[in-house]
């Protein structure tokens, strides 16, 4: 009698004894072709969430940046007539000198007086500025502007009104002369242009020769 006997196999172990190495490897290699792919899958998903929160954090920062925005600068109206390229009415910004309001008309003509002007001074809201000829300096039809040196000395010149250059704050100034004989006075000269003389002050209605002699040592042309 034969001490071993043959111990039948389970199925299990007959199926696994049917399957050959090379399959066996194969199946291994897919097994870890596939964990391979979901490792990389995480990790790329990972480093995009990381970067798009990068990105967003950047255009989060700039949106929220204040956005700074200038005010406009003010502006005053001035009225430019006489020996310049273009006469009339202009918006210069609110500061501005004389020569800026002059640039603003074309510049001046050839016949201009220069030396007639305070080119350094201020304009302000709703003057008139007169750029006389050579020729009207000569004749004395009208005045030259008062220097800051007069003004300072005290002289008889910064006294006096130019009743062509005078805004309508300067002229309400003036004894006798409200608001509306100021306005009376610029529509006046701008219609009919300068006055030739202080006594054509008269011309303007309201203006008769009593209020005249009362005005007739404070103005000048």
């Amino acid at each position: 009698m034969p001490f071993l006997q043959d111990v039948p196999s389970s199925p299990a172990t007959s199926r696994m004894r049917e399957v050959s190495p090379p399959i066996l490897i194969g199946a291994c290699m897919v097994v870890l072709a596939v964990i391979a792919f979901v490792v990389y899958g995480a990790l790329s998903l990972f480093t995009s969430d990381s970067e798009f929160d990068v990105v967003m954090g950047e255009e989060s920062t700039e949106l929220d940046a204040p956005t700074q925005v200038e005010a406009p600068e003010a502006k005053v109206y001035v009225h430019v007539s006489g020996c310049v390229t273009k006469p009339g009415v202009y918006s210069v910004n609110e500061g501005s000198r004389v020569y800026d309001a002059i640039e603003t008309a074309g510049g001046f003509t050839e016949e201009a007086a220069l030396e007639a002007l305070n080119l350094a001074r201020l304009v302000q809201d709703g003057e008139q500025i007169v750029v006389p000829s050579q020729a009207d300096v000569e004749q004395g039809t009208i005045a030259p502007e008062a220097t800051s040196s007069d003004q300072t000395m005290g002289g008889s010149t910064s006294s006096l009104v130019n009743i062509n250059q005078a805004t309508l704050s300067e002229l309400t100034q003036l004894p006798g002369i409200g608001e509306a004989t100021a306005q009376k006075i610029i529509a006046d000269r701008e219609q009919n242009g300068w006055f030739n003389s202080i006594e054509e002050l008269k011309r303007v209605s309201g203006i008769g020769d009593k209020k005249f002699e009362a005005l007739a040592d404070l103005i000048c042309i």
